[in-house]
Parts: structure tokens; C-alpha cells; sequence
């Protein structure tokens, strides 16, 4: 499905394993929306494989420690 300009779809947490989980990356590719989720700093790496079975040059923007003192951000794409 697509999206507007400016539009975003919010997913929050993905499952954390299992059919379910495997469902939820497999929506998330086939949306062209800006997506936002959450996901366990253990699993980070797992998700963005996940991902770039078939999302490899979608963008990406990776951020830990949102508001905080040390905030970082990347910006790139899921291969990077």
C-alpha cells in the first residue's frame, strides 16, 4: 500500500518471534509508507537481515537513546 507525502505508518513493536513475526516484516516491505517501529536492541541486527532479503536500498534511520544525552542517529540505507 501506499502512502502521501508526509505520511508515516506506526507499527510499534514487532513480534518477537515466530509466524507472527515473520508476517509483520513481510507487511512492513510491501508498504511504501515511512515506517516507524520499535525493536529490542537484541534483535536490531536480526531485523534489519530480515528486511534486507527484499528492502535492501530502502532507506533507514536508525535512532537509540531518543531525548536523551547520548541520542545517535544513522541515516543510510537497510544494506548499510
Amino acid at each position: 500500500g501506499g502512502c502521501g507525502s508526509g505520511e508515516f505508518l506506526f507499527k510499534g513493536f514487532l513480534p518477537a518471534k515466530g509466524k507472527e513475526r515473520k508476517e509483520a516484516v513481510e507487511s512492513v516491505c510491501r508498504t511504501s509508507c515511512a515506517v516507524v517501529l520499535y525493536e529490542a536492541p537484541h534483535r536490531v541486527v536480526d531485523t534489519l537481515k530480515a528486511f534486507a532479503k527484499t528492502q535492501g536500498s530502502r532507506g533507514v534511520v536508525l535512532c537509540r537513546e531518543l531525548t536523551k544525552l547520548h541520542e545517535e542517529t544513522f541515516r543510510g540505507t537497510v544494506d548499510e
